[in-house]
């Protein structure tokens, strides 16, 4: 049990990331959908002004 408690303690600490410290392709995808002119463009992807 002490084992299997162990495992999921490292596992939990592994995956602990810096807030905002994105890889290359996650910075990509973050940023999709921010274009300025996107609502403007396809205004029925758009709510209030928000991308969705």
């Amino acid at each position: 049990m002490k084992k299997v408690l162990l495992l999921i303690a490292l596992i939990l600490l592994n995956s602990c990331v810096i807030v905002g410290d994105f890889s290359e392709d996650r910075e990509k995808l973050h940023q999709m959908g921010k274009e300025d002119d996107y609502c403007q463009r396809k205004p029925d992807r758009c709510y209030l002004g928000i991308p969705w």
